[in-house]
C-alpha cells in the first residue's frame, strides 16, 4: 500500500519547503490508519502527541522486563499488546514509536548476545 499527502497547492518555488513540511505532517498525522490512501492538507487530522500514554509506559516497562529475564514468547505477546495500543487515539508521534521499538531491537540484541 502507498499512502500520499497533498499540500496546498503553490506556484513560486521559493514555498516548496513550507508545502513539503505541511504535506510531511499530514502523512505523521495518519501514520497509523488502517488502509493506504490520498490526504490533503484541511483534512480533519488525527491528535497526535509526543508524551507516551500510561497504558504504553507500562507495556514498555513489561516488554523490557521481559526481554531482560529471556522471556521472548511473553515479550513477543507484549508487542502485540502494544501494536494495539498505539492504535488508539491520541496516537504517539511515529518519531517516539521508532525510538521505542529501535531500543526493543537493541535490548533483544544485547540479551541474546549474552546467552
Amino acid at each position: 500500500p502507498v499512502t500520499l499527502a497533498v499540500s496546498a497547492p503553490f506556484s513560486e518555488p521559493h514555498e516548496w519547503a513550507l508545502n513539503d513540511r505541511k504535506a510531511a505532517e499530514i502523512l505523521q498525522h495518519h501514520y497509523y490508519d488502517e488502509e493506504s490512501g490520498i490526504y490533503f492538507a484541511g483534512n480533519q487530522l488525527h491528535e497526535i502527541q509526543e508524551a507516551m500514554p500510561p497504558a504504553v509506559q507500562k507495556l514498555k516497562k513489561d516488554i523490557f522486563d521481559c526481554i531482560e529475564s529471556l522471556q521472548f514468547a511473553a515479550a513477543k505477546q507484549k508487542i502485540r499488546d502494544m501494536q494495539d495500543e498505539l492504535k488508539r487515539l491520541p496516537r504517539l508521534h511515529p518519531s517516539v514509536v521508532k525510538n521505542m521499538l529501535t531500543e526493543f531491537l537493541f535490548r533483544t540484541w544485547t540479551a541474546c548476545e549474552e546467552l
